[in-house]
């Protein structure tokens, strides 16, 4: 993300438009500078726009940063002018913990505590409103805010994002001392950068009294930008100034913590005490005022402090009408409103606080109350179970800034079995509360345990609910308990603090007692924020013992805390001479008393001992002896680990040389022993035999036997104990000539000097050109005209040597091209030597021979004896050779290759890759190409292109093509997958429902097996913009996923994208499933009402739905099943239907049934109420008039009855009362039967008396004239058909009789077999219902265990089951994911590894932190260990120190260090010296630096020194010890005056290859110290030391050419540099880029190979370090060093000399010309400064670093240094006129070819002194 940022603030740099700055003002308390940006932008991003932000202040640049507001002042003078916005971020965060407060890093104040939520403690200024900061997850940062009028702060989130940030330039430059407490601390000032902190003095000065002041005592320095110092007793404002005497700083605005409120004690009527307790209240009562309460807000005078700066106590002016809270306390003019104070309960003795939290109850119970505290008192959620408890919070808490009203949060539940509320949590928890509660008629019938109340605090009315409220949290009640139980606390027997980590430690009136091993009462100070007793333990050993703390009249748990003293650890022992002596022991945890100190020395008895510093070091005397010994202390009862203790080893210092055949050798020395047998003498590979002692420790001997000669290494071993290596030689008398090169070496024994030789080979002198004497004589670079022949050497007339004849082996020096093209021919040329076409006399045939095989002649040419040209053909490959064969004697060969294979581009084509690049070879045999783990065969091979086809293996992964085992770059491909268009099935809308999701290239893994991340998107498309959700999937068949397909409804599109970036087809119109509609409830014609619609899969708002084609309105869902909506009941039936039908379309999805709905029945009325009523549709009935009767109103009661009322058988004529008998009647009241028709015939027999027919069996009714039917119908089962006698059954029945039973919709076809004699259905498995229309759900969702869907056939399950049947139990919380496994059987969780709880939700720590070796932290898994362990299970031993940081490696089986090289002992804290000081000084470990010894000097003590310093008249050479003088100087020490022109020495390089460039008066020294990886926001990576390189080679070549080559520990990085000496100018061709070298200058070339970066994103810096004294005197003027950097070269301007380095403008990677490298000036307050140990008093340092590029093999640079050195013309007395002797290096920067001059300048001043010269390099050097 970081190199985005950086980008974008790149941008904002180039183009000024694009940020508007719309305020830029200055404050003229703190002269702070203050830019308001008008810029969309979120905090994290805010923070680090203003980081990189500066504004020039007279000349000066200020840095920029998130402001902070740390003042009331300073937000006011921000309000009153305009700097703060409504919407602004400003400084401030709680990332590291959340709800505890801090200003952002980047300021002055960056990390200082701001504000604490848990205790609503402000330090230094806050402006929170009572609703912020909340605790809302990922909300960390600040910003400005108002709302009804008010301003405030406000937290946010990391995405939010807002119009503005305010940015603060000033103060980093400063010193910053934080505020105090007002009972004084001990504070940490830092950025003391540049002041002499034993000279620091920092005075504090009273604003409204300025004469008032305090000094901040105790200055005490931590590093060389921060110290300690004491602030005392105080309160108030104030300004500091901080001074050394010699620097002063800007006055510093500054006041004591604000005062914090933590409980009240609260009072209501006017008279009444109130008692605030807290912190920062001060000593002075007469500087405090406390007002109580919002608006109106009533004073509280009378002010008394009765605890200091905890308790106060002041008195109500008048009375208190509205709320308490909040309390504004101000203490000498630093205030705070505390909206968030605990009150105190009278009545039940609790502390009561209540918080606009507006979170749901667990955040509220776990997350608010559970955190917040009241002193040592921890929270938890309140209830109000008094009406006087509920009535005193109405009136204490403050009216939220929101004006809304409270509603808190409960700390109940309903038990539905006792009818009760309980306690949920808390010391209560579980019993019955008292809920104190207004309202009545509650429906508790829903109520169940898990159900959450709110109280409405205006009424106290409760209601269930769900949502979010504010928190109401209670303290007190409970017992002491130590936070983490059975806990081991370590200490020093010395005694010292530990910090008790305790809960519900009572208040700042509580009498607490802590008690230590059973009787000992401790002191303790409390520390109410971190929850602590900080404790002071006595001195003591041994344990562990208990400690246990009372609270008033509670006690912690007995033996859950204890307290180890810690065993002794030995750190370090002086080591002795072989004689013995006085030893110190130091180290950690000792006694103070001898009498329990036992301190044993392997079988070696340490007499005298004698404590030497109390608990830390110890003294004994050791007697002579050798080797090593295992020491162990033992105090009381516990002993040390063993330290590994040694004499000093054997040093020698002296011994000489032998010849080859043997002889005695003599050592002289120290640390020999006195023992003979225990020695053993090695030179090199060879025993020196027959030790005997000369003289005891100091002088041995030994018989060497028959040699090689050569140069070896004495190592003299005392009881395995090794010596120096000391240099000495086995010589031998013999001559011979060897060729090294085109060079020879003459080999012999006591050689004179080549100065007194005559030196002719084959006729030639060659004198000058030899060097040496004694064993060897050097002859190099060699005249033309030197051709095989006779050696003759002599000295004068006397010594004539023997002649040697000596033929020359061919040489090749240099090849024109190693790399070739691999088509085109090309021609070589090969330099070298001796390529002689006659030797002796005999004529030699010279040809080229190539890998082994001899060319043919037309191949090659020889030009002269020292040119051949040879043309080679295109080919493939690499390490071919080349060489001259002259006769039969063959040259050293020389290599060339063809270029490499390249690889330029892949692409993808569906299953075909196109692979496009260079130097391929269409030979199958030769190219190979790899893709991931397998080798594809090639369909197409061009010099240019391959193709190959994917086949199913294929995974992502790299390529690379190999020709003729030449390996070419490596590409990646990362497989573009695709997806089939069939997805399958449609999901529910209610989901997760599974999908299958196919395609190509699906791989989650690539080849290596790695993670590509493969995620599957779904995307709602009926809904415009919905964003993309990743889709759970998972895979067990290759291509194939099925992915869990989240709720939704309509369309939605399906993609992938793979690797995070590639992103296949979209499957887009993809449908969830339609509708499933059912049937409609009923409601009458013409009455609209609700209906309800079953029917399902339908999202509510996408939905339409119409009943007969008119739409159905205000439609809501009721269930999964069913929905609701309003119809108008005007539609009307189709044509020949009885139904309507139903349409639903949701999101574009549609169901329909054409049956749905008929409406509600409507009935007729007997003959229509005969006119004189009104019939009543929906029952039947008539409703008559008046004076009418009977069921069809047709009886007018005001008429005549007749007989009988004719019995009923006639009509009754009412106005004459007479009936007239209907046919089957007659008679004066139609009381005699008559039978119908006569019973028809013969059909039956008539009854005068009943007027009934007795029909025959064929016949039946009334008059015979119905035909009868089979078993009359079976009664009511049928109908009889008069006419025929057959039966039509009713729908119950069937049969010709009737008397067969139907089965219910005929069981639905084939979901079942009807019964006939019961008439029910026997349901096939799959079907269940009355008539099997029903789905039946898997073992009937075992009952109660769920509900069963009877159109889906699905079960819908309790929440204690699961499963398709619900057979399964489920776990807690699903075992939280994939933390557990469910046993659905029991409903347990079987947790994995790495979780455990019933609900697996608590984290396990590795290996349950090996016991006693560590605490488990349950909510992140990780281990707290003792002391004595460590590692993340804590199974890790703790090493001493912790080995002092990266000074070791820790062998965590052991608890022993293991000391990287530059450093050692038994916790690595001592340095060790460079080359251990080359044996010429002594190694101060404490610093790392050496003392020399007389005579030598240098970092290790290497160098030599000269005689009398050259007496200030000449330079030192401290390779020799010997004085170049200057002008008109001579003598060994130049101390003789002369006239002879100075002698101008050439650069030295000695065996590490730093060169000195010796100057007139001052040297400049150049080396290469650092390699440095940086990655893209230039944070270091990876730092080598050259210091510590393992040099495998070093090579004099000649005396101009030097080579070394060096490896490191523990790394793979190989280091290889070549320093060449021109005398004379020359011009060099380096990366085709022409460099030319002055006079006497020098040529690195710098070779880096095997560089493991950590990411191809990095670069990396080498690091040369230039250094000369920082003045010199010129001109009789003291001048100080300066330097100016450019692109690509920089300078060093010295009084009489000019350093150049000049840099190619290219470097070689992996053998390619890289054109775009620069050189930086490390900024001065980089580490690596610190790291090269200049001494900053007399010496001028730079660090310059050259930036490569990542690279594969290697990296090849090549820089050149030169010294120009200026002469000067007397021209009067200090006067001069200067030349140059060579011009100033001007470079080409290498963009746009733009010159940079890089002369130097000077800054003179007659007798500067030291310390102005220091500062003014201090910004023109490096800035």
């Amino acid at each position: 993300m970081y190199k985005y940022v950086t980008l974008l603030y790149f941008l904002i740099i180039i183009f000024g438009n694009v940020i508007s700055q719309t305020i830029s003002l200055q404050n003229p308390q703190n002269k702070h500078w203050y830019q308001v940006y008008n810029e969309q932008i979120d905090g994290i991003n805010a923070t680090l726009s203003c980081s990189a932000k500066t504004i020039t202040d007279g000349g000066k640049v200020l840095k920029g940063y998130l402001a902070t507001f740390t003042s009331e002042d300073e937000w006011n003078w921000a309000t009153d002018n305009g700097v703060v916005t409504n919407t602004a971020w400003i400084s401030g965060s709680d990332g590291l913990k959340t709800g505890v407060w801090a200003w952002s890093d980047g300021s002055p104040e960056g990390s200082q505590p701001m504000y604490n939520l848990y205790f609503d403690k402000c330090y230094t200024f806050c402006l929170f409103g009572n609703v912020e900061p909340n605790l809302i997850v990922g909300e960390h940062w600040v910003h400005t805010s108002g709302s009804n009028g008010v301003a405030y702060w406000n937290n946010n989130g990391y995405r939010a994002v807002i119009p503005n940030y305010v940015c603060e330039f000033g103060g980093l430059e400063e010193p910053f001392v934080p505020a105090s407490p007002t009972q004084g601390s001990k504070v940490v000032v830092s950025n003391l950068s540049g002041y002499n902190i034993a000279n620091l003095k920092i005075t504090f000065s009273n604003r409204d009294t300025p004469t008032s002041t305090f000094l901040c005592n105790g200055v005490t320095q931590i590093n060389s930008t921060h110290a300690y110092c004491n602030i005392p007793v105080g309160q108030g404002k104030y300004t500091y100034v901080v001074t050394d005497g010699a620097k002063t700083s800007m006055v510093q605005y500054w006041h004591y913590e604000l005062p914090y409120v933590g409980g009240v004690f609260t009072a209501f009527t006017a008279g009444q005490t109130v008692t605030i307790t807290g912190a920062n209240f001060g000593v002075d009562k007469s500087k405090i005022s406390v007002v109580l309460g919002g608006t109106p807000n009533v004073t509280c005078g009378s002010i008394n402090i009765t605890q200091t700066h905890e308790v106060l106590t002041c008195v109500l002016q008048s009375a208190i009408t509205e709320k308490f809270l909040p309390v504004t306390i101000v203490v000498s003019g630093s205030k705070f409103i505390s909206y968030k104070a605990a009150v105190y309960s009278q009545a039940n003795f609790r502390y009561y606080s209540g918080f606009v939290s507006s979170s749901t109850f667990d955040l509220s119970m776990n997350n608010y109350s559970a955190q917040l505290r009241v002193d040592g008192q921890v929270g938890h959620i309140g209830v109000f179970d008094s009406q006087t408890l509920a009535t005193f919070i109405q009136q204490s808490l403050p009216v939220p800034i929101t004006k809304t009203e409270w509603l808190l949060w409960q700390n109940i539940y309903y038990d539905p079995a006792s009818s009760s509320f309980k306690y949920l949590t808390g010391p209560k928890k579980n019993t019955n509360c008292p809920l104190y509660y207004t309202n009545t008629n509650i429906d508790k019938s829903t109520w169940s345990t898990a159900t959450r109340f709110i109280s409405f605090a205006s009424n106290f009315t409760i209601m269930p609910y769900a949502g979010s409220a504010s928190t109401f949290t209670e303290f007190g009640g409970e017992s002491p308990a130590f936070t983490y139980p059975n806990k081991v606390y370590y200490v020093s027997p010395a005694g010292g603090v530990v910090n008790l980590q305790i809960d519900n430690y009572g208040t700042v009136f509580s009498k607490i007692n802590v008690t230590f091993n059973g009787a000992i009462q401790v002191p303790y100070v409390k520390d109410f924020i971190a929850g602590e007793l900080d404790t002071t333990i006595p001195a003591g050993f041994d344990g562990p013992y208990d400690i246990s703390v009372k609270v008033d009249d509670l006690s912690t748990p007995a033996k859950t805390q204890s307290i180890q003293y810690y065993a002794p650890v030995i750190k370090s022992i002086t080591r002795v001479p072989t004689t013995g002596g006085l030893v110190t022991i130091s180290g950690d945890y000792f006694s103070n008393i001898l009498s329990n100190s036992i301190i044993t020395f392997g079988s070696i008895t340490c007499s005298n001992p004698v404590i030497l510093t109390a608990y830390s070091a110890m003294t004994c005397t050791l007697p002579a002896g050798t080797g090593s010994q295992s020491v162990t202390l033992q105090v009381s009862k516990q002993k040390s680990a063993a330290y590994d203790y040694s004499y000093q080893n054997p040093v020698i210092t002296n011994a000489n040389n032998v010849p080859s055949i043997g002889g005695a050798l003599t050592i002289e020395g120290s640390n020999f022993g006195s023992n003979a047998l225990n020695i053993k003498v090695n030179i090199g590979s060879y025993s020196c035999n027959s030790v005997s002692i000369i003289t005891a420790e100091t002088k041995i001997t030994c018989l060497m036997p028959n040699g090689t000669p050569s140069n070896y290494n004495l190592i003299v071993s005392v009881s395995s104990l090794q010596s120096n290596t000391y240099p000495m030689y086995i010589f031998s008398s013999d001559r011979s000539i060897t060729q090294i090169g085109a060079d020879l070496r003459i080999s012999g024994t006591n050689m004179p000097s080549v100065s007194s030789l005559s030196i002719l080979f084959s006729s030639v002198d060659i004198t000058s050109y030899c060097s040496g004497g004694g064993s060897e004589i050097q002859c190099i670079n060699l005249p033309n005209s030197v051709v095989s022949g006779n050696l003759q050497m002599s000295k004068g007339t006397t010594d004539i040597y023997p002649i040697i004849a000596f033929t020359l082996t061919p040489y090749i020096s240099t090849i024109s091209k190693q790399m070739l093209d691999t088509v085109a021919s090309t021609t070589i040329t090969l330099t070298g030597r001796y390529f002689e076409s006659k030797t002796f006399e005999t004529t030699n045939t010279i040809v080229a021979v190539g890998d082994g095989y001899t060319l043919p002649t037309s191949s090659f040419k020889l030009l002269n004896p020292q040119t051949m040209e040879v043309y080679i053909n295109g080919g493939f490959g690499g390490g071919h050779t080349l060489s001259v064969l002259v006769g039969s004697r063959s040259s050293n060969a020389v290599t060339y290759s063809f270029f490499a294979p390249e690889l330029l581009s892949i692409t993808q084509d569906g299953s075909e890759v196109t692979v496009v690049g260079r130097n391929f070879s269409t030979d199958s045999s030769l190219t190979v190409l790899t893709y991931g783990v397998y080798q594809p065969n090639l369909a197409l091979i061009t010099s240019n292109t391959i193709i190959f086809d994917l086949s199913s293996v294929a995974r992502n992964g790299d390529v690379y093509v190999v020709v003729s085992k030449q390996k070419s770059n490596t590409l990646t491909l990362n497989l573009t997958p695709s997806l089939n268009a069939e997805i399958l099935p449609k999901p529910n809308i209610n989901g997760p429902t599974p999908i299958t999701i196919t395609g190509s290239y699906l791989y989650k893994v690539d080849a290596l097996g790695k993670n590509v991340g493969l995620d599957f998107y779904y995307q709602l498309t009926t809904v415009e913009n919905t964003p993309a959700k990743v889709l759970d999937c998972s895979s067990t068949v290759e291509n194939t996923f099925v992915c869990s397909m989240v709720s939704g409804y309509g369309y939605f599109n399906i993609y992938a994208i793979s690797n995070g970036a590639i992103k296949t087809n979209v499957i887009s119109g993809l449908e969830y499933v339609s509708p499933i509609v059912g049937n409609v409830s009923s409601i009458y014609y013409k009455e609209p009402g609700y209906v309800k619609v079953n029917v399902s899969n339908i999202a509510i708002g996408q939905t339409k739905i119409t009943i007969g084609g008119d739409d159905c309105s205000s439609i809501s869902i009721i269930d999964s099943n069913s929905a609701q909506c309003y119809f108008q009941a005007n539609a009307l039936y189709p044509q020949g239907k009885s139904s309507l039908n139903l349409s639903v379309v949701s999101a574009g999805l549609s169901g329909y049934n054409d049956n749905a709905f008929v409406y509600l029945p409507l009935y007729s009325c007997p003959n229509d109420c005969s006119g004189h009523g009104t019939c009543d549709k929906k029952t039947g009935l008539c409703h008559c008039e008046k004076n009418w009767n009977l069921t069809d109103c047709s009886n007018d009661m005001t008429l005549i009855d007749c007989p009988k009322n004719c019995s009923g058988n006639g009509l009754c004529d009412r106005k004459t009362g007479l009936c007239s008998c209907t046919s089957a009647w007659e008679g004066i009241d139609c009381s005699n039967r008559t039978c119908p028709n006569a019973c028809n015939g013969n059909n039956g027999q008539c009854d005068v008396l009943t007027g009934l027919c007795s029909c025959t069996p064929a016949w039946e009714g009334i008059d015979c004239s119905n035909r009868t039917c089979p078993n009359a119908c079976n009664g009511n089962n049928g109908q009889c058909d008069v006419l025929t006698g057959l039966c039509s059954c009713t729908p119950e029945w069937e049969g010709n009789d009737c008397s067969n039973r139907t089965c219910p919709n005929a069981c639905n076809g084939n979901n079942g077999q009807c019964d006939v004699l019961t008439g029910l259905c026997s349901c096939t498995p799959a079907w269940e219902g009355i008539d099997c229309s029903n789905r039946t759900c898997p073992n009937a969702c075992n009952g109660n265990n769920g509900q069963c869907d009877v159109l889906t056939g699905l079960c819908s399950c309790t929440t204690e089951w699961e499963g398709n049947d619900c057979s399964n139990r489920t776990c807690p919380n699903a075992c939280n994911g994939n933390n557990g496994q469910c046993d659905i059987l029991t409903g347990l969780c079987s947790c994995t590894p790495a979780w455990e709880g019933n609900d697996c939700s608590n984290r396990t720590c590795p290996n349950a932190c090996n016991g006693n070796n560590g605490q488990c932290d349950v909510l992140t898994g990780l281990c707290s260990c003792t002391p004595a362990w460590e590692g993340n299970d804590c199974s890790n031993r703790t090493c001493p120190n912790h080995c002092s940081g990266e000074n070791g490696i820790c062998d965590i089986s052991t608890g022993l260090c293991s000391c990287t090289p530059e450093w050692e002992g038994n916790d690595c804290s001592n340095r060790t010296c460079p080359n251990d000081c080359t044996n010429n000084g002594q190694c101060d470990v404490s610093t790392g630096l050496c003392s020399c010894f007389k005579g030598f000097e240098g970092i290790d003590c290497s160098n030599k020194t000269c005689p009398n310093d050259c007496s200030n008249n000449g330079q030192c050479d401290k390779t020799t010890g010997k004085c170049f003088c200057r002008s008109n100087w001579g003598g060994i020490d130049c101390s003789i005056k002369t006239t002879k022109n100075p002698e101008l020495p050439p650069p030295i390089v000695d065996e590490n290859g730093q060169t000195t460039f010796p100057g007139i008066n001052l040297n400049i020294t150049v080396s290469i110290t650092h390699l440095r990886e940086i990655n893209l926001k230039e944070d270091t990576v990876k730092v080598l030391r050259l210091r510590d390189i393992n040099w495998v080679e070093r090579s004099n070549i000649s005396s101009n050419y030097f080579y070394y080559k060096g490896t490191f520990k523990n790394d793979t990085a190989v280091f290889e540099l070549v320093i060449k000496y021109f005398q004379n100018a020359d011009t060099i061709t380096f990366a085709d880029e022409k460099l030319e070298m002055p006079d006497n200058s020098i040529k690195y070339q710098v070779t880096i190979s095997n560089w493991d970066f950590n990411s191809q994103t990095n670069n990396l810096q080498a690091i040369y370090y230039s250094k000369t004294g920082l003045v010199s005197q010129y001109k009789c003027d003291d001048v100080v060093s300066t330097s100016v950097v450019g692109t690509n070269d920089f300078q060093i301007n010295s009084g009489d000399a000019d350093f150049n380095a000049k840099f190619a403008s290219k470097v070689i990677v992996d053998k390619n010309i890289y054109a775009s490298t620069s050189i930086i000036a490390l900024e001065s307050d980089d580490p690596l400064y610190k790291d090269i140990g200049s001494n900053p008093d007399t010496d001028f340092s730079l660090l310059t670093a050259i930036i490569t590029p990542y690279f594969h093999k290697q990296v090849e640079l090549d820089p050149l240094f030169s010294s120009l050195i200026k002469t000067t013309e007397q021209v009067s007395e200090c006067e001069s006129k200067q030349k140059w002797k060579i011009p100033v290096i001007v470079t080409l920067s290498v963009v746009g070819g733009v010159s940079v001059a890089t002369a130097g300048f000077f800054a003179t001043k007659h007798k500067l002194a030291s310390k102005k010269a220091k500062d003014s390099i201090s910004m023109s050097t490096r800035g």
